[in-house]
């Protein structure tokens, strides 16, 4: 399981879990076949998702996000 976090203190227990901390949507994206998210509104989807880190520029063929 990969993850990532706007502020890695929030996914401490995640990580204490064995959650694969990455640095970046895109590296997220990258390394998963499927991504799941759960944002808090349309501007923070807008930044996760877009840009040259962002998830759109990580999947892969195949990939699917939820």
């Amino acid at each position: 399981m990969y993850g990532e976090s706007r502020d890695r203190r929030h996914a401490h227990d995640l990580i204490d879990a064995g959650l694969n901390w990455l640095d970046t949507p895109r590296e997220a994206a990258e390394a998963a076949e499927v991504v799941f998210t759960s944002l808090p509104d349309d501007d923070v989807l807008e930044s996760v998702a877009s840009g040259p880190d962002g998830i759109l520029a990580g999947l892969g063929p195949g990939s699917t996000w939820a």
